[in-house]
């Protein structure tokens, strides 16, 4: 949620919250659903 608040707040409301916890968030790859990492 951290992340959708930060991106999409106004800029008065955003800069008070932390950005994404980097072992948690990350960057979709379609080869990890044709891999199995997530499932479909």
């Amino acid at each position: 949620m951290r992340h959708l608040v930060k991106e999409i707040a106004p800029a008065e409301i955003a800069s008070k919250i932390d950005g994404p916890d980097p072992d948690i968030l990350f960057t979709f790859e379609k080869s990890a659903i044709e891999d199995g990492r997530l499932a479909k």
